[in-house]
């Protein structure tokens, strides 16, 4: 698992489907796997699953 910092230092060949951990304000974990490693390392809104990411949950 990597940290949301490390979004952006993924690539095809090394780490596709990457699975990246974010902790909220309450100190949720939200969990989201990267569709396209290296690309659009912003967030998903509202836990939300789109292009690039997948939203697995959140405990």
């Amino acid at each position: 698992m990597l940290t949301w910092e490390q979004a952006g230092t993924t690539a095809w060949g090394e780490s596709e489907n990457a699975i990246f951990i974010d902790t909220d304000a309450d100190g949720e974990r939200r969990y989201f796997m990267q569709k396209r490693p290296g690309v659009n390392i912003a967030l998903p809104v509202q836990n939300t699953s789109d292009a690039d990411w997948q939203h697995l949950g959140q405990f």
